[in-house]
């Protein structure tokens, strides 16, 4: 009961040591302790940062349906840390979003850790922004800029290679869910020269798609991520059962490679530009 009290009062005691009025914080090092918060923050962290700065990544990191880079994220622990162990770990910089964990990072920046929320973006200005302040935040600007310039020339390339061809095609996920206009994923369809027939169906954002619509109006061609995650959601199994069953070819873009609207988009960019080239000759449906 004692330990209890005690382990329950530390955030207090903590806070009292540490004032928000306090004297201005010491500088972060020039290549601080980082934890990861976020499956999103894991790849920048893991492709930004020397791996003695790593301290932990979020609890999706070791999870081959979802992380990016499983190989190397399971070299480091993955958790779900509250301020107490963050600080027993030496973190110095904490990496989240703008709606995980938040009463922790709150905790955190009271107490002198830098916090770094990343936002979601849809564009490729945005990642660039996002690399850019992350490799900074980390110690690493001119490895962020590295990265930028690797991502815009396997963009580059994709749009140039076009290898959608004006194609109908609409992505699906197992609970039904779509990217339409004002997504990432949208946004990676149309740098493959595709048409979302999400535009069609008249879907906005990430929405769910009408059966009726889908029967009614099918694509030229799904593109399907996640459908190896069985946990996906509580609809997932509509996807699985037998009670869609795609009547047109399938391209299955792993969903690690655009979990995140982060750097790992050019590579789910190029493998559905080679998924695509690999299609026989199509017209497109206008």
């Amino acid at each position: 009961m004692i330990r209890r009290l005690s382990e329950g009062l530390l955030p207090v005691l903590l806070l009292a040591a540490f004032p928000a009025a306090a004297a201005p914080l010491p500088p972060v090092s020039p290549l601080p302790r980082v934890a990861s918060a976020t499956l999103c923050a894991d790849q920048l962290v893991l492709r930004l940062a020397d791996p003695q700065q790593i301290a932990s990544l979020s609890p999706q990191a070791h999870d081959p349906t979802l992380s990016l880079m499983i190989g190397a994220a399971r070299t480091f622990p993955a958790r779900t840390a509250g301020a107490e162990a963050y600080l027993a770990d030496g973190v110095e910089l904490m990496i989240t979003d703008a709606w995980t964990g938040q009463s922790t990072a709150a905790l955190l920046e009271r107490l002198g850790v830098r916090v770094l929320r990343l936002p979601l973006t849809n564009h490729q200005d945005g990642v660039e922004s996002m690399i850019r302040a992350a490799a900074a935040a980390l110690g690493h600007p001119q490895r962020g800029e590295d990265l930028i310039d690797e991502v815009r020339a396997r963009l580059a390339a994709v749009q140039a290679s076009a290898a959608g061809a004006g194609r109908n095609a609409l992505y699906l996920r197992p609970d039904g869910g779509t990217a339409a206009d004002g997504t990432f994923v949208g946004w990676i369809m149309d740098l493959n020269g595709l048409n979302n027939q999400a535009r069609r169906y008249g879907l906005t954002g990430w929405a769910g798609v009408p059966a009726e619509a889908l029967v009614l109006d099918p694509p030229d061609l799904m593109i399907h991520s996640f459908f190896d995650r069985t946990a996906f959601s509580l609809r997932g199994n509509r996807g699985r059962s037998g009670a869609y069953t795609p009547v047109v070819p399938v391209i299955t873009v792993p969903g690690t490679q655009w979990v995140c609207g982060n750097w790992g988009l050019a590579v789910a960019a190029e493998t559905l530009s080679q998924a695509l080239g690999a299609l026989p000759p199509s017209g497109a449906r206008q």
